[in-house]
């Protein structure tokens, strides 16, 4: 799954389809069960790269979660690879199958953060996404 994050955009806006488009799209449904190949391009919402693009200094994680009660259900770091952030998200977790059950679906939000080497944390993408039962056992 390719990601685009305008880092000018709020983080609930922040999923956009291009480096020169900023229009903000809906992530795509994910299922559970599945490791996602994420790549990652951060941008800088003017048609350029983000300024942290490759520091050695910064590190990219992504998440599913429960913002309202700061539950995870799953999480990996990026790695930085020619020119984009790239991480296997695996959707097979404990905590996540304890979460959607026998239920069809669930509600979450995928969040990206930005961490860097001084402790300091910015939230770059934060959005609803749903997450598909699809494991027959």
């Amino acid at each position: 799954m390719n990601l685009t994050i305008s880092q000018k955009s709020d983080p609930t806006k922040s999923f956009v389809i291009s480096k020169t488009e900023n229009k903000t799209i809906n992530l795509p449904q994910v299922y559970f069960g599945d490791v996602i190949h994420l790549t990652l391009e951060m941008v800088d919402g003017n048609g350029g790269n983000a300024d942290f693009l490759g520091r050695s200094d910064v590190g990219l994680s992504v998440a599913i979660g429960d913002p309202v009660t700061r539950s995870t259900f799953a999480t990996s770091e990026f790695q930085y690879v020619s020119g984009n952030y790239h991480a296997d998200f695996d959707l097979n977790t404990q905590v996540l199958s304890d979460e959607i059950g026998t239920q069809e679906s669930i509600r979450k939000f995928l969040e990206v953060r930005l961490s860097t080497f001084e402790g300091d944390t910015h939230t770059l993408l934060q959005m609803p996404i749903k997450i598909q039962n699809q494991l027959i056992s």
